[in-house]
């Protein structure tokens, strides 16, 4: 547990700092005034109760008692606490304080010069004292066992968990945070603990549903929580996860874990360069993780086989283009369709009387046939198609007979393709959550749509990568050439086929 006796003399010695320098500006206040006024207040003490002089300033307030010489009603910074009675709960006044007191020793040294007009002689020891208490915090917290978290949680130690957790409001007025939820619910089991990680299992709730015009009650999805260290200045992080599939009596690793949250490994302090296997997670900072899932040869590959198409139907293009202009056909082009690739290419020729006429000019032989009977259509029609058959044939023996040249045109384009898709690089910012990538050289890959997350990012060659938070310890790595997805770990309930099966 932590060390409530340290925490508590801390905090002991702070307010009698306090209570003493109040009680000197409280008495020097008194001082000042006018004897009738004295006398009316020594009066008011013994005929109508205690005496109590407010004295306030800018952001300090409070109320002197000058026969009794105390002080009470404290007021900073809208903060109001008892020196003498504090609230029942020492851990609760703890859980505030160290953030509630940040600069009274200023307020107080200044409400001292202005109703003495002399330096304050306690703004030393309001200092130290003031240091000393927020250090015995920030030591509790960072010398805290993660037993002591799973021990506050399981025993609804609301104060001890706020102290921990250095929340920015108390538990009970928090909502939608999974710290709240967590406290909410009583804890079944902990199906894992290790010297810093915890998977903590709430008792099942019961939901309510219809069938048939029948009411009944049946357990529905439920989370559990997974608590551990954390490198934020709380110390600790509560992340929920799917547990559907999760029993009281479940076996859990580690890695079932991780699994669950969806990541591999996570990225140690002292890691240089990382260089993930294929389809690898790794979690490089807080919830942000990083999956590469193609190498820079898969890269290309599929970037190849997405440009193919387009590249071969242009090549094929000019090469029917050329066999077009060869034999004086060019200003046919138009009604000709060529399709396929290398040998075999295809000519469609359109089912009109255009086309009807482009093959009559190719064969020179026929004329226009809309004045035809008949018979002589459908004769003439049949010699069309063989005469578009030649051509098809004409066609695929030239594009065959030039298939080196067609392929290394094909090859050529779509090398050149690929390395202006990968060139096309800078300094690219992703900002994830709270999160900001920041990689030196790389690029939204070319189907992606947007830059939330998960994103796919193509990364060229060796870069930079650099990942900012408010709270965790900057990343600043290199990271391997390949094509990325970078997102969120998994969290809370998931759809149903995607639920971790631990």
């Amino acid at each position: 547990m932590t060390d409530d006796t340290s925490i508590e003399t801390a905090r002991q010695h702070l307010f009698a700092t306090i209570e003493e320098a109040l009680v000197a500006i409280g008495r020097r206040h008194y001082e000042q005034q006018s004897v009738p006024r004295r006398l009316r207040t020594c009066l008011g003490h013994w005929f109508e109760g205690p005496a109590r002089l407010t004295i306030e300033s800018d952001r300090l307030a409070f109320e002197y008692d000058p026969y009794r010489d105390t002080v009470s009603e404290v007021r900073f910074d809208g903060v109001t606490f008892d020196l003498h009675q504090p609230a029942d709960s020492e851990l609760a006044l703890l859980a505030d304080y160290p953030q509630a007191l940040d600069g009274i020793a200023t307020a107080i040294t200044a409400c001292w010069e202005d109703v003495t007009d002399t330096d304050c002689p306690h703004t030393t020891e309001l200092d130290q004292a003031t240091a000393t208490f927020v250090d015995t915090i920030t030591e509790a917290r960072t010398t805290a066992t993660l037993e002591t978290v799973v021990q506050a949680l399981r025993d609804d130690q609301d104060e001890v968990v706020e102290l921990l957790f250095d929340v920015d409001q108390p538990v009970a007025d928090q909502e939608d945070t999974e710290l709240a939820t967590l406290a909410d619910h009583p804890i079944e089991t902990v199906l894992y603990r290790d010297e810093d990680l915890a998977l903590l299992l709430p008792e099942r709730q019961l939901t309510t549903t219809w069938r048939g015009g029948i009411v009944s009650m049946r357990h529905g999805p439920r989370e559990a929580f997974i608590v551990g260290h954390d490198d934020t200045p709380a110390g600790f992080f509560v992340h929920a996860v799917d547990a559907t599939n999760l029993t009281a009596t479940s076996t859990v690793t580690r890695d079932a874990i991780h699994d669950a949250m969806g990541f591999d490994r996570s990225l140690t302090p002292d890691t240089n360069t990382v260089d993930p296997d294929p389809n690898e997670c790794i979690r490089v900072q807080g919830d942000l993780c990083l999956e590469r899932t193609r190498t820079t040869r898969e890269l290309r590959k599929r970037l190849k086989s997405r440009y193919r198409d387009e590249i071969e139907h242009a090549v094929t293009a000019e090469f029917g283009e050329r066999f077009l202009r060869k034999r004086n056909l060019a200003d046919y082009r138009g009604q000709l369709e060529l399709t396929g690739q290398g040998s075999d290419v295809g000519v469609n020729i359109e089912q009109s009387i255009r086309g009807a006429e482009a093959v009559t000019v190719i064969e020179r032989r026929f004329t226009k046939t809309r004045h035809w009977e008949p018979r002589q259509r459908s004769r003439h029609a049949a010699r069309y198609r063989r005469a578009a058959e030649r051509l098809e044939r004409r066609l695929a023996n030239y594009v065959a007979a030039n298939d080196a040249e067609y392929t290394e045109t094909v090859e050529q384009r779509l090398k050149n393709r690929v390395d202006d898709a990968l060139t096309a690089c800078g300094q690219l910012n992703l900002p994830i959550d709270n999160h900001l990538v920041v990689l030196g050289n790389a690029r939204l890959h070319p189907d992606e749509t947007a830059d939330r997350e998960p994103v796919r990012v193509v990364v060229p060659d060796r870069t930079t990568l650099h990942v900012v938070h408010d709270e965790h310890p900057q990343v600043d790595i290199r990271l391997d050439a390949g094509e990325y997805v970078f997102r969120l770990l998994d969290r809370g309930l998931q759809p149903e086929s995607e639920r971790p099966t631990w």
